[in-house]
């Protein structure tokens, strides 16, 4: 019995390939498939496979912290026990912050509940509010107080 992932992702792939059948040429057709049989959609975005298999690491001197600068409502979703740790290591994680994010914290708080998902609050809609920048790249003030050995 297949799961509804596996169901899910066999009902996208056949959707992909009947889209490039009737929209392209029949020599096109014939190639895409072998690629789609790897693709599958994630909120109407397409993903291949290799996502959940292959060990991510982002190179921050290419990237430059965009995961943290993206423009975003809200930022990364946190579960209950992490709000609670946060809360409880916020004002050493708050020596990291600028004036800006730390006023947008005390005014609205590091997280807010949108459709039933706790997340992360941005400063005007892009920057997670506890990014900061070095050298030009966008870090987490949470990740360097661990690192600093402030919090654990």
């Amino acid at each position: 019995m297949k799961c509804s992932f596996e169901r899910k992702k066999n009902k996208n792939q056949v959707a992909i390939k009947t889209i490039f059948t009737l929209y392209f040429t029949p020599t096109l057709s014939k190639i895409i498939p072998m690629a789609t049989d790897k693709i599958f959609a994630i909120n109407d975005v397409l993903v291949r496979d290799e996502i959940v298999e292959i060990p991510f690491s982002c190179d921050l001197k290419k990237c430059k912290g965009a995961c943290c600068t993206l423009e975003s409502e809200l930022g990364a979703p946190v579960k209950k026990e992490e709000i609670e740790e946060i809360e409880k290591i916020l004002p050493v994680v708050k020596n990291y912050l600028t004036q800006t994010n730390i006023d947008e914290i005390e005014e609205n708080g590091f997280y807010e509940v949108k459709d039933g998902e706790m997340m992360i609050t941005s400063v005007n809609n892009r920057d997670c509010v506890f990014s900061f920048f070095d050298n030009g790249i966008a870090k987490c003030a949470i990740e360097r107080a661990y690192f600093d050995g402030k919090v654990d």
